[in-house]
């Protein structure tokens, strides 16, 4: 039984993985034919400049609000890292101590 539930959790990893490859391609192809069409009269100039500012500030959100919370999220649901990161925490104070 242990057996079985290692391969499907190895074979979710591949398919979570090939899908965050083909997401962004899927994105980017659909785009392309968008863009093509000029939708609302602008060329595919002006569109690459407006999707690559909206592209850093989404990233800049990402970066500074979503992906840390995420990060606790999945560190509280692992108890193995919260007993960790604890013991951490009671090897730094023991170092500070020491000091």
């Amino acid at each position: 039984m242990n057996h079985i539930q290692y391969e499907i959790g190895r074979y979710k990893t591949w398919l979570g993985r090939l899908q965050s490859y083909l997401g962004p391609l899927n994105f980017v192809m659909i785009l392309y034919l968008y863009i093509q069409q000029q939708p609302l009269g602008i060329i595919w100039q002006i569109w690459v400049i407006i999707l690559s500012i909206f592209l850093i500030v989404l990233l800049f959100i990402d970066i500074v609000f979503i992906y840390p919370s995420e990060s606790r999220y999945i560190s509280r649901k692992n108890p193995e890292w919260v007993e960790l990161r604890e013991e951490i925490v009671e090897i730094k104070e023991m170092l500070r101590k020491h000091e």
